[in-house]
This record gives C-alpha cells, sequence and structure tokens, in this order.
C-alpha cells in the first residue's frame, strides 16, 4: 500500500510518502504533494516488477543520498599537501611534471629542449587528469589533433616521449630511483607517427661562399663566422661548439684536438681539428688560454643569437631549404667522401647510431671493385 501524510505548519506544509508492498517499507518527503504522490507511483512499480519479473528492488534508487558534511577549509588544505608531497596515481598529470622538472630535468642532455615541451604538456587540458586516468586513447586522439594542425611526425613522437618518460619513472622502483607506482605507461599501448626520412640537404655550387659572405658581415661574425667553420669541419653539434672550454683544446705534435667529456650520447670523444678549423680558433683561444680553464671559448655567443643570424645569413645569400643542422649533416658527407670508416666518422662527429652514419656513406662502385681485387 501506499500513503501520503500531510505535517508541518500552514506556512511551511512537508509531504511523506510511503510505500509498503512484498516486505519492504520505503519513506521519503517532499514540499509538494504532487512530488509526493508520483514518487509513490515509481516506488510502487519497482516492487511490482520485482514480483512480475525477480528484478531485485533497491530502496536506495529512490532515496538520495545524503550530502556529506564539507570538510574544513584548512582540514582540505592540509589533505592536500599530504597527497602532493609523496608522488602517488592520485596525482594530476600537472603535478607529476612539476616533481619531473624539479628532480629529473637537470640529468637531461636536451635541457632546454625538454622543458619547453613539458611546459606546453602543463597548459594541456589533460594535464588536469589523474596519473591512473591518462588512457591510449586519450594520447591517440591527441596524436590526430596534432596531425591535423600539420605538426611533423619528429615533433609529435618527441612530445609524446616526454610524457612517457614520466610514467617510466613512475613505474620504476624507489630502491632504483623511481617513484615505485602501480602503473602501466599509457605511450606502450598507442601506435606513434612514422618518422621522415632523414634530410639530405647539401651545400650547392657556390652556396657555401655566399653564406660565409653574409655570415662575415653580421654583427657577432668575430665568433659566428668560427663557430660555422668549426661545425662544418668537424661535425660537432651547436651546444658542444657553443660549450668548448679553454681546458678542452689541447695542441700536440700532430695537431689541436677538442676533448669533450659530456657529450649528448653520454660518451666523451677527441675531435681532431683540420687546419682551417684550427685557424679560425686560434684567436678566440689565445684570448682565454691563460684564464680559468673552464673559460668558454664563445664569450658572445648563445644558441638564439645564431639561430637569428644564420637565418638572416640564408635569406641574404638566397639560400632555400637550408638549415642551420645541414652544417653537420654536410660535414659529416665531407668525411664519408674522404674515405672515412663508419667507424672514425662515429668518432669524429660523435653518431651513437651507425644506422644513422650509413646514410652519409654511399661506396661507389670503383671503389668495392678495386678492394675486393686486393690481396689476389
Amino acid at each position: 500500500m501506499k500513503q501520503i501524510q500531510k505535517r508541518g505548519s500552514t506556512k511551511n506544509w512537508k509531504y511523506t510518502a510511503t510505500v509498503r508492498l512484498n516486505g519492504h517499507s520505503v519513506s521519503q518527503t517532499f514540499t509538494e504533494k504532487t512530488q509526493a504522490r508520483e514518487w509513490a507511483n515509481r516506488v510502487e512499480i519497482a516492487i511490482k516488477d520485482e514480483l512480475a519479473r525477480g528484478k531485485p528492488f533497491n530502496k536506495y534508487d529512490f532515496i538520495p543520498k545524503k550530502k556529506e558534511k564539507e570538510k574544513p577549509l584548512s582540514q582540505q588544505i592540509a589533505e592536500q599537501q599530504i597527497l602532493n608531497a609523496k608522488p602517488n596515481v592520485e596525482w594530476t598529470l600537472k603535478r607529476a611534471i612539476e616533481e619531473y622538472k624539479n628532480t629529473e630535468l637537470e640529468k637531461l642532455k636536451g635541457f632546454k629542449q625538454a622543458l619547453n615541451r613539458l611546459k606546453a604538456w602543463e597548459k594541456h587540458a589533460f594535464a588536469q587528469l589523474k596519473l591512473n586516468e591518462l588512457s591510449p586513447l586519450i594520447l591517440s586522439n591527441y596524436i590526430k589533433e596534432q596531425e591535423k594542425r600539420g605538426l611533423s611526425a619528429s615533433t609529435i613522437r618527441n612530445d609524446i616521449f616526454r610524457i612517457s618518460a614520466i610514467y617510466e619513472l613512475a613505474k620504476k622502483p624507489i630502491f632504483k630511483g623511481g617513484w615505485g607506482l602501480e602503473l602501466s605507461n599509457p605511450v606502450n599501448d598507442i601506435s606513434l607517427p612514422t618518422p621522415s626520412a632523414g634530410r639530405q640537404r647539401r651545400l650547392r655550387k657556390g652556396e657555401e661562399q655566399k653564406f660565409f659572405e653574409e655570415i662575415k658581415k653580421g654583427m657577432y661574425a668575430e665568433e659566428l663566422f668560427p663557430f660555422c667553420i668549426l661545425a662544418l669541419e668537424t661535425g660537432m653539434r651547436k651546444s658542444e661548439i657553443l660549450g668548448i672550454k679553454n681546458k678542452e683544446i689541447h695542441i700536440t705534435e700532430s695537431g689541436w684536438n677538442i676533448t669533450k667529456l659530456d657529450t649528448k650520447n653520454g660518451h666523451s670523444r677527441v675531435v681532431y681539428l683540420s687546419q682551417k678549423a684550427e685557424a679560425v680558433l686560434k684567436p678566440l683561444f689565445d684570448k682565454v688560454k691563460h684564464t680559468s680553464p673552464d673559460s668558454k671559448i664563445f664569450q658572445k655567443l648563445t644558441s638564439d643569437i645564431i639561430s637569428n643570424w644564420i637565418a638572416k645569413a640564408k635569406k641574404d645569400a638566397n639560400l632555400q631549404d637550408f638549415r642551420l643542422h645541414d652544417l653537420r649533416h654536410e660535414a659529416v658527407s665531407r668525411l664519408a667522401d674522404k674515405g672515412l670508416s663508419v667507424g672514425a666518422i662515429a668518432s669524429q662527429s660523435g653518431h651513437k647510431s651507425m644506422q644513422t652514419l650509413l646514410r652519409y656513406v654511399n661506396a661507389k662502385e670503383q671503389d668495392i671493385r678495386d678492394k675486393l681485387e686486393k690481396g689476389k
């Protein structure tokens, strides 16, 4: 049976609906009689369904949950501080990125590039998701969005790798330097865009002369010209050249060399200089050779200055589709043209991947035949 009782006073009437049927007794109070009647009808139908169809009746489906009493602000802040203090799966991706930046970022060789990518991730909408909520599907949709925007495969991959690094750190055991969380890396379950083939841009006839003529006209020519010559003669990376220190330059009976103890791939190496490279480096070395061993050879140049003035020289020399990194590519290609072995080139340029180096080494048929006939 169902019953509706009127309660309260004239100005504040309330209506309590009660349904008793098949051993169930459910009550709920409303401010309007029509609301009470409609609710009682729905409850009665649900109980009868139990009788007719064997569908279990749950009275809590018809009784609103009591609103939990809100905790004092001071208690909320204290609980949040405890939550944020130690890595856990309840952390948002943004909080994890913050921790990663504070503890791991300085260990990376490409510190600046990694920092810029992480800052971009912090601003993304799903940075507010918890670590255990970021799914492969979400990341797959992100990749599709970036591809529609026209971003290159390598850019997208490098962005995703930054997220992957955080998850790998999070799931690594504490005794191995990780956070020790029960997490899976969502990046492992997605397909990344295939990177394009490596650039094959080489300097064409007359381009080198035009380029260097424009470099010499620039504001920082005193250092930028030697920088470009070193890049073209040695195949060293931009960061490696900018970081050359007084103590890294060695003058031997055989010639000059630069000993790089800390490189991008984590291995030290000796870079041997051609006479042309020695000639442009000597004036800069003479200025600092009697100063601190840690004095840098390039005192004025920064990464941004180099990028800006290289871009200007490229434009003024009318070099189409040319990038600073192409100087390194050209340098390694020239080493290959001179007949250096892949191992020797790797020692000079610092390439760790033999697969990458093989792009530069294009054996000629006659060279192969000459070597095949040796010893006969």
